[in-house]
């Protein structure tokens, strides 16, 4: 009886080692898995950004005619195009539009035109939603002078934000 007990100890104490040493593999297995989930998600997500081609600034006078010149400029107008990506889920989308002043004031018609960008609040000049379908679309976003004051001259910058990322700046002078 001794000698059977013996033989199912040793039985069992092998097995014992065994199933420690599959669980070791298994929780190696699963760190790894976890890794590298966790770097193909990081992945997906640089591989979900919009990206802006083509972007153009044009100052329009009352008539809606092209100007540049800061005196007649009644609307901006920024055309663009967003390029296709089948990564990015399609749908209606926020476009923003934020001027900046040659003195870096930000064009607002309201301190209320806020949205999210990397954690804060900030103004925006103009929005627009859209509709994307995973290919190339093109768009134009306006601001509208309402104020009817008049612009300075020099150098503006005009930002694009979609998805709370900035995809494309774009510096326009008005003479």
């Amino acid at each position: 009886q001794v000698d059977s007990l013996n033989t199912l100890n040793q039985a069992l104490t092998k097995e014992n080692v065994q199933v420690k040493h599959k669980y070791k593999k298994v929780l190696s297995e699963k760190e790894s898995l976890t890794k590298q989930n966790a770097d193909l998600s990081q992945t997906v997500s640089i591989a979900q950004v919009f990206k802006a081609l083509n972007v153009s600034v044009t100052g329009l006078n009352r008539k809606g005619k092209p100007n540049m010149k800061a005196r007649k400029v009644k609307k901006i107008q920024i055309c663009f195009t967003l390029e296709e990506n089948k990564v990015i889920t399609p749908g209606p989308r926020m476009v923003y539009l934020r001027i900046a002043r040659p003195d870096g004031t930000i064009i607002i018609s309201s301190e209320e035109n806020l949205f999210s960008f990397e954690g804060d609040k900030i103004a925006y000049t103009s929005k627009r939603e859209i509709e994307y379908n995973q290919e190339d679309t093109n768009d134009c976003i306006y601001w509208t002078n309402t104020e009817h004051e008049r612009l300075p001259k020099g150098e503006y910058y005009a930002d694009i934000f979609i998805d709370g990322k900035n995809i494309a700046t774009k510096t326009f002078k008005l003479k």
